[in-house]
């Protein structure tokens, strides 16, 4: 994804979800190997963040997962290039 995509995704919007292993290569959040269920949301700054869990439900995910902070995880399940990172809030 790239700045000018980004800042057409209207403000408190899901913009990408996806599943991943919970593992090297994937969001490794605990490394159990289990899939992940993560959601990027655009805040209401112009900013985003990624959450995951294990339960699949959107919502859920959305105001109960863990927030993934760390950058090659975040790239591991969504391109974005450096102007969007900016923007990433941890």
């Amino acid at each position: 994804m790239n700045i000018k995509i980004f800042d057409q995704i209207p403000a408190n919007t899901v913009f990408a979800t996806g599943i991943t292993a919970n593992a090297i290569g994937g969001l490794n959040m605990s490394g159990t190997g289990e899939l992940l269920y993560w959601v990027a949301v655009k805040g209401n700054a112009n900013d985003w963040s990624l959450y995951c869990s294990r339960n699949r439900d959107i919502d859920y995910i959305r105001a109960f997962g863990d927030k993934v902070h760390f950058e090659d995880h975040i790239l591991n399940v969504m391109a974005a290039d450096k102007e969007v990172m900016k923007r990433y809030r941890h």
